[in-house]
C-alpha cells in the first residue's frame, strides 16, 4: 500500500510536469511573394503652370482628379480639393526645380522646371545706424 501511495504521489508530480514540455513547432509552408513592381514613372507631365518661372517668381499649376501628393523640390505641397495649387521660387533659388506628384493609380508624374535668374537692385541707405 505505501508502495502505491509513492506511486500516486510520483504520478502526482510528474502530471504537471509533462504540461510543462515543450512544443513541438509545426513547419509552416511560407509561399515567396513577388514584390510589387516599380509604379510607372512619367517624365515631363504637364502641370498646366501659368506664372514666371524665375527667382522671385510665382506660378499656379491645376493636377488631375484624384491626386494623393505633390512634391515641389522635395517638400510635400498642399492643393485645394478642385487640383489647385501655387508654387513659389526664392529671390536666390537654383536654376533647376522638381514637380512630382503621385497620381490615383499610383504613377508618379515628374517635372523638371528651369527657373530663369533675375536681377535683383540691390538698395543700402548709408545714412540710417548700422544694426537697422
Amino acid at each position: 500500500m505505501i508502495f502505491r501511495l509513492r506511486g500516486l504521489h510520483a504520478a502526482l508530480l510528474a502530471l504537471p510536469l509533462a504540461a510543462c514540455a515543450p512544443m513541438v513547432a509545426v513547419p509552416q509552408h511560407v509561399f515567396p511573394v513577388a514584390p510589387p513592381p516599380p509604379p510607372k514613372v512619367v517624365e515631363g507631365a504637364d502641370f498646366h503652370l501659368s506664372g514666371k518661372l524665375e527667382q522671385g517668381g510665382l506660378a499656379t499649376g491645376f493636377l488631375s482628379a484624384g491626386t494623393q501628393s505633390l512634391k515641389f523640390n522635395g517638400t510635400a505641397i498642399t492643393f485645394a480639393p478642385d487640383g489647385r495649387f501655387l508654387i513659389a521660387f526664392d529671390r536666390d533659388a537654383i536654376p533647376v526645380a522638381q514637380l512630382e506628384a503621385i497620381a490615383a493609380d499610383g504613377t508618379i508624374l515628374r517635372r523638371t522646371l528651369a527657373v530663369a535668374p533675375r536681377q535683383w537692385q540691390i538698395e543700402s541707405l548709408p545714412t540710417l545706424p548700422r544694426g537697422t
